[in-house]
């Protein structure tokens, strides 16, 4: 279980490094989640796995120019992140 913990927090630091942290849409959905998993909430390793595995769809998606399906999955990390905080929405 520490292992996969370790590598998510390694995939996470990876993705803040490599993800622009500007404007709206696409790359300000993926730095805003970059930022807030930064912050070190505490969650399941269940959670943090969908998380991290539907920001990381998300920016393949952006990627390769599928910005709308992108935005849903970045949505829905989100929801899940905010869920898992307690928030009703952000």
């Amino acid at each position: 279980m520490q292992t996969t913990l370790k590598a998510l927090v390694a995939m996470l630091t990876i993705m803040i490094l490599a993800a622009p942290a500007f404007g709206s849409g696409c790359p300000g959905k993926m730095a805003e989640i970059d930022q807030r998993l930064a912050a070190g909430p505490m969650l399941d390793a269940e959670v943090l796995e969908e998380i991290v595995s539907l920001r990381t769809e998300g920016e393949a998606m952006h990627q390769r120019g599928q910005h709308s399906a992108a935005m849903a999955a970045l949505e829905e990390a989100l929801a899940v992140l905010e869920e898992a905080e307690g928030h009703d929405h952000h």
